[in-house]
């Protein structure tokens, strides 16, 4: 009893050197699980790499002048009034909604066609046999199906949109009238093409559908799979990339992309220029309008008054005032232009109506303002245009307050310059005052002309400075340049981004594996049944272990004989010797084996230990006591007639119901007899000490296979007649709660001299594979296996697994 403990502390001792091979082996044991699991997951992966649309990333690059990373311009960083351009600003406005509306709507998106094969449905572009031309507005997702006929016939069904169907046969080139609108279809240079009209091709072959979208849906498409990335954080270079089914649609969605941010960028620079050409032509209108009146208003006097030219005196005077005049005019100019700039200050919803510098205004803190004005105002129209509301980058440059900041700086800068204009032209006024004394000794004919006179020369020579500056901002405008030039137009990666084949088939891999152990994890977690020797330990309270027996490879209820040398026969003589250190010191006679419920192996332990003990040399006999629901017999191939029953109601006697075995000739058996209809009460009758005693006299071990105690008290009323008594556990159907009633019937002695075999071992199930018992440390391979007879596949390749 002492060494058999000593054995299992030393086990339990080894239990955490073993668990990584156990939990392996737990998993090996449903090795199918495994085979399936991998086989669908890569029949799935190969259906999906081969019939999957393949996606292409189109990449362009360009370079956009970025004022904070050139050095030239370091010292403008300490300037307030600097402006700059950032690339961080470029990035939000190429993501911006309204850029990407721009491309799309001058783009051919407006339909989708498609190639509709055998398996795959593929995407046309350029290549298409035939193209839809509509006069009337169609409704956006409608989708078509159309079925090549012949040269001149199509067949045409809608597909349910928003209740509406429709189907006939057309021919191309004539209008058709559905319920979402008409339209005509006109066939392509492509519709000979040989893969659409070879008509020996299967029927599915001139199968096509068309897709008509809305513009929304395409841009929102187009703007999830664009990509910014920034080249290099040293250069201000942008790679600008989109993903798409039909490259040649994304080469050109990218190439119009970029250009119509160039063009975007450029007519934005343009938009002040253009403002201050309006305002000089206003002026010049104005002007021009004056000067008609002036030049009619001269001639009529000249004619009511008879006078021909202007007196040698008033031309020296307007020799003299004429300079005076000009600056007059000038500056009158100039404050007309501040104080239009006030009226922008004071109206917030107003934008910029002009380049002071355009129009003389030659301040250069001024127009430093301005011009940094003007771009802040660029970038708020640029950035709004994205469609996220709270653009981050929108609010972090908060380009509203330093609108707001720019402005009150402007609005102190145009009132000094303002003051300075004023000032100047009352110097000039006064000048000119001095000189008008002289017209006084004019004849009044004489001077009334020179006024008239000098007001046509100071509004000639104000239009001609204004054309001037109409010719200055017209050429400015013209000679723009964007800020970002292209450095790689738009190409095609030759290697599809999706799938990736070899990534499709390492998720496959995984998921093949870790699907199988989740399912037999969560199994396992979820399974309440005896797994291990641990289970047993810890709800039994340290009720022995005598044994363990694996289980069973054939459906022979025998499995031990004088010639076996298997590890299961080497079990069952494992527990005949161990049985010596359960008889504590007395003659081991009768020996009860029981357990809790139907289907523990009760009965199988019963036959081989009891074969186990003959085949020792000692007369054995094993009788059948489970009366209610007899197998011992039938297990071992031999007729139950006469029984227990019969002797226990004293019909016959003892050696009536004595049989002799076929396969050992110290090994004889009792069989149940005829099921009696109380098997309790014929075992408490007088008779069965009887029995009990007349069969050691005779015999050198008695074993009794008795009814599972957990559904009857048979076990417990034959246990007085025992010298030990063997309680059955199997793994994976004996319930962990059960073992709790084990634990009592063991401290409570209800069975004499009780001791567990641990039955139906499988390996990789619990801690303990085949081989590892109590009293023998070797392994499988020290045993001479019996050899199967099954020699289909799956038992070879369940064979190799569990090897």
């Amino acid at each position: 009893m002492n060494k058999l403990s000593k054995e299992i502390s030393d086990n339990n001792e080894n239990e955490t050197e073993i668990d990584i091979k156990e939990l392996f082996f737990s998993y090996v044991k449903y090795w199918y699980y495994f085979v399936f699991a991998l086989f669908f997951s890569f029949l799935a992966a190969f259906y999906y790499a081969k019939y999957t649309t393949p996606v292409y990333r189109v990449v362009s690059s360009i370079l956009i002048k970025d004022d904070k990373k050139s050095a030239n311009n370091l010292l403008s960083e300490l300037d307030l009034f600097s402006s700059k351009k950032t690339i961080e600003n470029e990035v939000e406005i190429l993501k911006s909604k309204s850029l990407m509306e721009k491309a799309i709507n001058e783009l051919d998106f407006n339909v989708s066609y498609f190639w509709i094969g055998n398996v795959t449905v593929a995407e046309l572009y350029k290549e298409t046999p035939f193209k839809i031309k509509s006069d009337t507005i169609i409704d956006e997702n409608a989708q078509f199906n159309i079925k090549i006929l012949s040269e001149s016939e199509y067949d045409i069904n809608l597909s349910s949109f928003e209740g509406k169907t429709f189907h006939g046969r057309c021919f191309f080139g004539k209008r058709v009238n559905t319920p979402v609108g008409e339209f005509s279809i006109e066939k392509t240079d492509f519709f000979n093409d040989e893969k659409f009209s070879d008509l020996n091709l299967p029927q599915k072959s001139r199968n096509f559908m068309f897709h008509f979208n809305r513009t929304e849906n395409i841009v929102g498409k187009y703007r999830s799979r664009l990509s910014i990335e920034l080249a290099d954080k040293k250069a201000s270079v942008l790679k600008i990339s989109v993903q798409d089914e039909v490259p040649e649609k994304g080469k050109d969605l990218i190439n119009k992309f970029i250009e119509v941010y160039i063009n975007s960028g450029i007519e934005e620079k343009n938009e002040l220029g253009r403002k201050t050409l309006n305002f000089v032509k206003e002026r010049l209108s104005f002007i021009a309008n004056d000067l008609g009146e002036i030049e009619l208003g001269e001639e009529n006097y000249k004619t009511d008054k008879g006078i021909t030219d202007i007196s040698s005196e008033g031309k020296l005077f307007l020799e003299s005032v004429k300079s005076f005049d000009n600056k007059l005019a000038e500056v009158n100019i100039k404050i007309s232009a501040i104080e239009a700039l006030e009226e922008y200050l004071k109206n917030e919803n107003s934008s910029l109506a002009f380049a002071p510098a355009s129009i003389g205004i030659e301040d250069p803190l001024l127009v430093k303002i301005v011009n940094q004005l003007s771009e802040l105002e660029i970038q708020k129209s640029r950035l709004m245009g994205n469609s996220k509301l709270e653009n981050p980058v929108y609010l972090n440059l908060n380009v509203e307050n330093q609108i707001k900041k720019t402005k009150l700086i402007l609005e102190e800068n145009t009132k000094k310059i303002k003051e300075n204009l004023v000032s100047n032209r009352k110097v000039v006024e006064e000048n000119i005052s001095k000189l008008e004394v002289k017209l006084k000794s004019l004849p009044k004919s004489s001077r009334e002309l020179l006024s008239i006179h000098r007001q046509q020369t100071i509004k000639e020579n104000l239009y001609l400075y204004l054309l001037q500056k109409q010719e200055e901002t017209a050429v400015s405008i013209a000679s723009t340049v964007s800020d970002c030039r292209v450095l790689d137009f738009a190409e095609v990666n030759k290697t599809p981004i999706k799938p990736v084949k070899n990534l499709v088939y390492l998720i496959a891999l995984v998921v093949g594996l870790i699907v199988p152990v989740v399912f037999i994890s969560l199994k396992n977690f979820f399974n309440n049944k005896v797994l291990n020797v641990s289970d047993i330990e810890k709800y039994t309270n340290g009720t022995p272990i005598i044994g363990k027996i694996n289980q069973a490879e054939s459906e022979n209820n025998l499995v031990i004989s004088a010639q076996s040398k298997t590890a299961i026969s080497e079990q069952f003589r494992s527990i005949r010797t161990n049985l010596q250190y359960f008889s504590k010191g007395k003659n081991l006679k009768t020996i009860l084996i029981t357990s809790n419920m139907s289907g523990e192996g009760k009965t199988f332990i019963a036959t081989n230990v009891a074969t186990s003990l003959a085949l020792s040399g000692k007369k054995t006999i094993l009788l059948e006591f489970d009366l209610r629901k007899p197998k011992l017999l039938k297990g071992i191939g031999m007729a139950s007639d006469l029984g227990l029953s019969n002797f226990l109601i004293g019909l016959v006697d003892i050696n009536e119901i004595i049989k002799e075995t076929t396969f050992n000739e110290n090994l004889h058996v009792i069989s149940s007899g005829p099921i009696p209809p109380n098997p309790s009460e014929l075992i408490l009758l007088d008779r069965m000490e009887l029995l009990i005693n007349q069969l050691k006299d005779r015999y050198d071990y008695i074993v009794i296979d008795s009814p599972p105690v957990g559904l009857v008290t048979d076990g417990f009323i034959l246990s007085k007649f025992a010298d030990s008594s063997l309680f059955v556990v199997r793994q994976s159907i004996t319930d962990c709660s059960q073992l709790m009633l084990i634990r009592d019937i063991y401290n409570r002695r209800h069975l004499t001299n009780m001791s567990i075999v641990f039955n139906g071992l499988v390996k990789g199930v619990g801690k303990y594979g085949y081989g590892e018992k109590y009293g023998q440390g070797y392994g499988n391979s020290y045993y001479e296996e019996e050899k199967s007879t099954d020699h289909s596949v799956f038992k070879r390749i369940k064979q190799f697994f569990t090897a």
